[in-house]
């Protein structure tokens, strides 16, 4: 990495240049930095060799924005993500003192790399991701570890260095160690970086502290994101194929409540753990379900059907003994690849015979029945039970009923349970003056698949259309059930008229 120092000085920009003797460096009338120097050598605002961070303040004004600036920099440990402030030194002819920092002379700042068409179009989720990273970085390692609050924290005050974003920009950042000595910090110098700045320092009561950087983090996350600047007063929609875990880090970081807003240390471990492949998506789609492999309870289990929801090998999930979590992350039983859910969105309980459902503090919640569960409540499953999680719909079966009802290779109902609760929605239908309608059909030429192909793949093309029926066409309400070999039936429930039916009839 190339390294250039970049001189700002206190006057006018002056050349780097020595002297022999110790002068002192004057911020304002009541600050005076001491420097000492030899010719032809540089030395760091303490006056020691070695760029230790400046010691010898004399008289400290916080008021002062350029004291501020130093003060701040120089608790700054030494980091690749913070720009790195070497001391002060004097130009001798002139007499004018300069700060010597750490920066690329040809590197743009973020606002302007994501403003770069080119840059956007070459930028992928593992780049996105590492520029967030080099941010948090240098706030959780470096700036906040200072107990310093950089208070305008946007993409104009972060650099590109040779591929490593710097942040750079304390002229207006805060020392929490000495706040008690400021009086009034709400004006922002540029109108333009207010749209970064948390809403709650409006408040003339309010206290700052670390959770302001965490909001404008926030907003720049999904600036990276979007490579648009945020709105100044509406948050903004994800943009579509944004992965889950990023779109809700980014969304918990600007909540309006501090409290609410997670630590620079947390944002920092929970961008080594985004899950790329998860992304959003801005239309309807049927989400992926499955079980974990190493769970394998057996059948005689009570288990979830899955009534909407895309798998690969079973519709039924069986539930284990004790504790089974759900969510839309691996480390959960049952996987629901759904941008709705939380990372574990429920706990479901069996013990001796006694199945509860725990909503775990979910955004979208749990609906049982149609009913949305308190938040952080439970309820106990009876049979049949309708349970939904984000766009998936399962059934509940205790144990023993799952092979009292299902076909033996689909999943949809046998004959068996199809007259049975043909017999009581008839009833139900009539006491309540609901509509009932009946499908039946079956597949064409489907011997002959069977006698030119093979009985498996006369299975295949059967369990095929099974799952796109019932994800498609199918009501949470509906029984999709077998009649013979390659016969169906649907029992629509509450469908509004016989023209409705038909026209479900035509789509299948």
């Amino acid at each position: 990495m190339t390294t250039s120092l970049f001189l700002i000085t206190c006057i006018i920009l002056a050349f780097c240049s020595f002297v022999s003797s110790s002068q002192e460096f004057k911020l304002s009338s009541k600050t005076s930095i001491i420097v000492s120097s030899k010719e032809e050598e540089f030395y760091g605002a303490s006056g020691q060799k070695n760029r230790s961070p400046p010691s010898h303040f004399l008289t400290i004004d916080q008021q002062d924005p350029q004291t501020r600036y130093v003060m701040n920099l120089k608790d700054v440990d030494q980091n690749k993500n913070v720009m790195r402030f070497y001391g002060v030194t004097k130009e001798p002819s002139k007499k004018y003192y300069s700060m010597v920092f750490q920066q690329q002379c040809y590197g743009e700042n973020l606002k302007d790399y994501l403003e770069n068409k080119n840059n956007i179009e070459k930028m992928d989720w593992t780049l996105k991701i590492k520029i967030a990273a080099d941010i948090s970085n240098g706030l959780v390692e470096y700036i906040h570890k200072a107990n310093i609050v950089h208070r305008v924290l946007c993409p104009k005050y972060i650099l590109d260095h040779d591929g490593t974003f710097v942040i750079i920009g304390f002229n207006q950042s805060v020392s929490l160690d000495h706040l008690s000595e400021l009086d009034d910090l709400k004006e922002i110098s540029d109108p333009g970086d207010n749209i970064y700045v948390d809403p709650m320092c409006s408040n003339a009561d309010y206290k700052y502290d670390k959770s302001s950087d965490i909001y404008s983090l926030g907003l720049i996350l999904w600036q990276i994101s979007s490579g648009k600047i945020p709105h100044e007063k509406n948050k903004e929609i994800p943009v579509n194929s944004t992965p889950i875990d990023y779109i809700e880090l980014y969304e918990s970081a600007w909540s309006n409540d501090p409290k609410k807003r997670p630590s620079i240390e947390e944002i920092a471990r929970s961008l080594g753990d985004i899950d790329i492949n998860h992304l959003y998506q801005d239309s309807d789609y049927i989400p992926n379900v499955y079980l974990k492999r190493n769970n394998a309870p057996s059948k005689k289990e009570a288990c979830l059907f899955i009534n909407k929801g895309l798998y690969e090998e079973t519709p039924y999930l069986f539930l284990t003994q004790n504790e089974t979590f759900v969510g839309r992350t691996e480390s959960n039983h049952i996987i629901i690849k759904d941008q709705e859910l939380g990372k574990q969105h429920a706990k479901i309980k069996s013990f001796q015979g006694k199945v509860e459902i725990f909503d775990l503090g979910s955004k979208s919640g749990i609906y049982v029945n149609d009913k949305k569960l308190e938040f952080r409540a439970s309820q106990t499953l009876e049979k049949d039970d309708l349970i939904k999680l984000g766009r998936a719909v399962f059934q509940y079966l205790p144990a023993g009923k799952y092979e009292n009802r299902m076909d033996k290779l689909l999943p949809v109902y046998n004959t068996d349970y199809l007259r049975k609760s043909l017999e009581n929605e008839f009833e139900n239908a009539r006491e309540n003056k609901q509509s009932l309608s009946f499908l039946f059909f079956d597949v064409d030429k489907f011997g002959e698949i069977n006698k030119q192909h093979s009985h498996e793949s006369g299975v295949h093309i059967l369990k095929e259309l099974s799952e796109l029926i019932k994800n498609e066409h199918i009501g949470p309400k509906d029984i999709f059930a077998r009649y013979g070999g390659d016969e169906f039936t649907i029992l629509l429930n509450n469908t509004t008229d016989a023209k409705s039916a038909s026209e479900i009839a035509e789509k299948i």
